[in-house]
């Protein structure tokens, strides 16, 4: 039993360290330092050609990712409160009535088009008869900066 549990858990951290970014190229490390001077990395990964950089700036949790190339892609930042969206975005959620629902995840996506919101919520207000979640459904909304709906999308939890 011993035997097994210490393989699984040998194969398990194996795993996991082969999906960190051991070494970033340089152009990659360049790049990430010219846009974000004051950032503290946390962690890089790199899957397929691609890498991204878990990173903190003034206590904001953000993602960036690159291409091979060194190219950036695009920018990720956590967004915990409703309050911390910019007006317009918070007033187009309470305008169409999303704030009544749970809100599960939030956040800014920088890309070299501009910058959108992407709000991940549920309506677990439905209930089936024995009073579970059974008929909840997933979405995500797209909303730009100035408070237009781009795109409400159905997604699996």
């Amino acid at each position: 039993m011993k035997k097994t549990l210490f393989i699984s858990t040998a194969i398990l951290l194996g795993t996991l360290a082969l999906a960190q970014a051991k070494t970033v190229p340089q152009n990659i490390s360049v790049a990430f330092s010219a846009k974000y001077p004051n950032a503290t990395v946390k962690k890089w990964k790199h899957s397929n050609s691609n890498y991204s950089a878990e990173f903190s700036v003034d206590n904001k949790k953000s993602i960036a990712y690159y291409s091979a190339g060194g190219n950036w892609e695009r920018t990720e930042t956590k967004i915990k409160w409703t309050w911390n969206l910019p007006s317009a975005v918070h007033q187009t959620l309470e305008k169409n009535g999303y704030l009544r629902f749970y809100i599960m995840d939030m956040k800014k996506v920088e890309t070299s088009n501009g910058v959108t919101y992407v709000v991940h919520y549920n309506d677990g207000n439905t209930l089936d008869s024995d009073h579970h979640d059974a008929f909840t459904q997933y979405f995500l909304l797209h909303i730009s900066e100035t408070g237009e709906l781009i795109k409400k999308e159905e997604v699996e939890n």
